[in-house]
């Protein structure tokens, strides 16, 4: 339930797709971060809607590679663009 400090439609709607979409790409993440081995990748931290994963080196070019995922409810992919961080 969404409650609003002010009875405005726009604001409601606006309200109710940002926590959506915080909901679908946590969703995505998840089953993204499922994909890969728990030995060579782990999730550090979400920030909005990213992610951040520490992989090892022989993974890189598979984690690279992704460019959709898949979330259950949803017909179409949700597009998703890996960059390489160095540390």
């Amino acid at each position: 339930h969404i409650q609003l400090d002010e009875l405005s439609e726009h604001m409601f709607i606006n309200s109710y797709t940002q926590s959506t979409a915080a909901d679908v790409s946590t969703l995505g993440f998840s089953k993204l971060v499922a994909s890969f081995d728990p030995k060579k990748c782990r999730p550090l931290f979400l920030i909005h809607d990213a992610i951040l994963i520490d992989c090892h080196n022989s993974i890189i070019d598979e984690i690279m590679s992704q460019n959709s995922v898949s979330v259950f409810g949803f017909n179409q992919p949700f597009a998703i663009k890996p960059e390489l961080l160095d540390s």
